[in-house]
Parts: C-alpha cells; structure tokens; sequence
C-alpha cells in the first residue's frame, strides 16, 4: 500500500513538475514589409486619381504566400506584411498619384476614383517570381465606369527571400499603375 502511494505521489510530481522540465521553443522572430515609397509620381497632367474601395481574396492575410507547386500555396509564418495586403495598395496607390494641384486657375480638372481588387499575391518558389494580378476599375466623379483591365505581372527574382519577394511585389504594383495611368490618358 505505501508503495502505491509512493507511485501515485511520483506520478503527481511527474505532472506538475512535467512543464518545467520540457524547455520551452525560442520565440520565432517575426520580419514585416511593405510595399516601400515608389521611386517616382505618376504624373496624370489633366486628370487626378483618387484610390477608392481596394478589395482583395480573403485567403491573403497579412502572411506572405509563397507557391511550391502549381497547387500548392503556404503561407509563411516568420514573414508577413506590415498591413494586409488591401490596405497596403491603397496606401502606395495614395503615394504614387499624390501632387500638388498644378491645373490652371479656371479650369477644372477632371477627377477618377479607382477601386482595385487583388486577384494574386504570391511567389513562385520553383522559378523565383514575384506574382501580382489586380483588376482596377476607374469611374468618374457621376460614378461612372470608365475604364476596367485586369493586368498580371511576375517580376523575376534573382534570390527567393522575403526582401527581395516584397520588392518584386513593390515593382509589379509599380509597373500596373504606370500602365493603368498611360490607359487613362486616351480617355477624353
């Protein structure tokens, strides 16, 4: 009987004591990026943009999404966006159109709303890309649509890393918002 005792009190000790003795993981570091300042404005001479309502797939959270194999997608756990990834674009899209009014006094300078959706955020792990799809749509002060595209760029990496995928991502942004901007000139 005091053997029994004797076990079961060990057992308890086991228990309590159990969580001591297992050491516990290091904390993981956490990195965050962002889309960074564009090097340039967009300069949109007879028109201004204004970002409206940025939409997104919901599956892209703040963690980066890295692609393995055609269909096979993780999200990276150290590595994330400072933002999600909605924000982020209508935050670099405010940067990139912002100026100061230069139209001449008397006139009156046409304004654009552009709402986005971010259709792909990713980065291809085999061939070392950084995957952007976004379909703008613009619409005029009547609310009216006036121009939708959808553009794709993957924007070839030399090192698959967390810095050099938000990079890639910064130009992709980049590069559609030029082309979106040169599409809007033609309208009258």
């Amino acid at each position: 009987m005091k053997l029994q005792k004797f076990f079961v009190l060990c057992i308890l000790m086991g228990f309590i004591c159990g969580c001591s003795i297992i050491p516990e993981r290091p904390a993981m570091k956490i990195n965050y990026y962002d889309l960074g300042t564009p090097d340039k404005k967009i300069e949109s001479p007879s028109f201004s943009l204004i970002p409206g309502k940025i939409g997104g797939i919901s599956s892209y959270t703040q963690k980066m999404v890295f692609r393995d194999s055609e269909n096979q997608l993780h999200f990276d756990e150290c590595n994330r966006w400072f933002c999600p990834p909605e924000e982020m674009l209508k935050a670099y899209m405010t940067d990139v159109f912002s100026r100061k009014d230069n139209s001449p006094s008397g006139t009156e300078e046409k304004k654009f709303t552009v709402s986005a959706s971010i259709l792909r955020l990713d980065g291809d792990m085999n061939v070392k890309t950084a995957n952007f799809t976004v379909k703008y749509e613009v619409a005029d002060q009547k609310t009216n649509i006036v121009f939708c595209e959808v553009y794709s760029k993957s924007i070839q990496l030399e090192d698959m890393t967390a810095s050099a995928f938000a990079k890639g991502i910064s130009t992709a942004v980049y590069q559609t918002l030029v082309e979106m901007n040169e599409e809007l000139k033609k309208i009258k």
